[in-house]
């Protein structure tokens, strides 16, 4: 008799409340497990289950009643084992099952990439046989089981896969198969004839520069509230960099690329739109905005992460059958799972998505400029210098540094801003920022928090008085490697993020830096470290 296996027993709809953008959950606290390992599965199944996990995908559907059972889940886990050469799938408590070469009139050589389509098509790419392999989701049975459905042979290290769904996740006439080809350095991009594929065209090849790639990795689809968007996001992993292309006319087209300090081994997109990359050899999972802004990064908190190489972001078919309710929805979870090394102290872990405001500073009389990690809906609440308090509701604002017009703020004592997660009313964040006596009387620059840093710090300083302030980065030897302000302030306390990038959005390396303020006739200058 099979044994249920707890990395199939994750609940993905429960709720953390935490001011996080990253907040770590267990994976299956019915039986003590936080993270799924190799010695927990020994422990629980008498077995090594995997080998070398390579990819993950979820697929999900959500029934939402106005009467018990008020909420029913239903979810499929997918893993690749590259090293046994099959996939491991199952639903929440019940055994995992094997899909390998068994099971098609084909031989898994490498099996990596995963991705699934919202009709329940599967792609899994197939590195050293040169194969896109097309699976369905068959759930007419007891048991939900993967069955075969077609391949393309032909291609040239297929490391990674995603599925555009046309705008339309109803249909899937229109959906569109982006294949990584690491060794032709391009992107295949695919269509459906029935249940073929049919290569539409490359773009790529091999090089530094615009239009150009070495051995990339990993590619995602851009994501609007749940949408596909005419965004496409590469991981090129010899360039060390994340590239955004854009369809234009039917076909890719080169928008930008950013600097990464080490390849990305996986990127996705979450309902949002944010983008989570794993950097193996850091031992971190980025969130980065799609107009590559560095928001928050994860290192595991209490139990670091070892090399992580894949991220899923569970997608679902949500039913809303109260009266009233919408039709079906493509929706991404508030949830993520992160595929780490499979050893004794390292695998699968369970990670739900928040928000943290990170800087919060006065840029004008009734503006203030905000960092968020992540879309939410804030509010700011404004305590007036004879006490009153006066609130303002912001709506929902998107994840990133922007600005915000309050009225009132002008003479005000503090203002305190309150951010709420789109996942989860629970999941909320607040930040005040004192307004009323917090000009010193010379100029003063506090330093940064963190300081060792990784990547990203906060520099704050204080004005006496308005005038104008420059605040510069300076690697040791002396030369300029970012301007963070330049222009006019109003006294008092202010704060600004370096993530670590000079002016080109170039990933410095770890060294020691220095932080110059000119403001006022007055020059100081403070040391920074950067531990990479």
């Amino acid at each position: 008799m099979r044994k249920p296996c707890v990395f199939w027993m994750l609940t993905l709809l429960w709720s953390s409340a935490a001011a996080e953008s990253f907040m770590a959950r267990s994976l299956a606290p019915e039986h003590g497990v936080d993270v799924f390992t190799r010695a927990e599965a020994r422990r629980l199944m008498d077995r090594d289950l995997l080998a070398e996990p390579a990819g993950s995908a979820l697929y999900g559907t959500v029934d939402v009643y106005d009467r018990f059972p008020w909420v029913e889940s239903h979810w499929i886990a997918v893993t690749s084992d590259a090293r046994w050469q099959r996939l491991l799938y199952g639903a929440p408590g019940d055994a995992p099952r094997a899909f390998g070469s068994a099971d098609m009139p084909i031989a898994f050589g490498e099996p990596r990439g995963l991705a699934f389509a919202p009709d329940g098509r599967l792609f899994v790419t197939d590195r050293t046989e040169g194969r896109l392999v097309v699976l369905r989701l068959d759930r007419s049975g007891a048991e939900p089981r993967l069955v075969y459905v077609s391949h393309v042979d032909g291609l040239v290290q297929p490391m990674d896969v995603a599925v555009h769904d046309g705008g339309t996740p109803l249909v899937a006439d229109d959906d569109r198969v982006l294949v990584v080809e690491a060794g032709e350095h391009r992107i295949g991009v695919f269509a459906a004839e029935g249940d073929r594929l049919v290569k539409l065209h490359e773009f790529g090849s091999r090089g530094p520069g615009n239009s150009e790639f070495l051995s990339p990795r990993t590619v995602a689809i851009g994501r609007a509230d749940g949408a596909c968007t005419d965004q496409v996001f590469v991981g090129d992993s010899g360039n060390h960099r994340l590239v955004r292309l854009a369809w234009r006319d039917g076909r890719l087209a080169w928008e930008a690329a950013m600097d990464l300090p080490m390849e990305a081994t996986s990127v996705d997109a979450d309902h949002h739109g944010n983008l989570l990359l794993t950097m193996r050899r850091r031992n971190d999972v980025w969130k980065v905005t799609p107009s590559f802004e560095v928001v928050a990064a994860m290192g595991g908190g209490a139990r670091a992460l070892a090399a992580p190489r894949d991220i899923a972001i569970p997608f679902a078919w949500v039913h809303d059958h109260r009266p009233g309710g919408a039709g079906p929805a493509w929706r991404g979870e508030g949830s993520v799972l992160v595929l780490e090394a499979w050893k004794d102290a390292s695998g699968v872990r369970l990670v739900d998505l928040g928000v943290e405001i990170g800087s919060l500073r006065r840029s004008g009389n009734a503006e203030l400029e905000l960092q968020l990690t992540d879309p939410a809906h804030a509010s700011a609440e404004i305590t007036q210098s004879d006490g009153r308090i006066v609130r303002h509701d912001l709506g929902t604002l998107a994840a990133g540094t922007q600005s915000v017009t309050i009225p009132g703020l002008d003479g005000a004592a503090r203002v305190t801003l309150a951010a709420v997660s789109l996942y989860d009313a629970a999941r909320q964040a607040s930040k005040t920022l004192v307004l009323e006596d917090t000009a010193p009387p010379q100029v003063v620059l506090h330093g940064n928090v963190p300081n060792p840093f990784n990547p990203m710090t906060t520099i704050s300083f204080a004005l006496p008085a308005a005038g104008r302030a420059a605040l510069t980065v300076f690697d040791a030897k002396g030369r300029r490697v970012r301007e963070l302000w330049s222009g006019t302030l109003p006294a008092g306390t202010h704060e600004f993020v370096w993530d670590g990038r000079d002016t080109r959005g170039r990933a410095m390396p770890s060294g020691v830096y220095f932080g110059r303020l000119q403001a006022l006739e007055a020059s100081i200058v403070r040391k920074m470290v950067m531990a990479r």
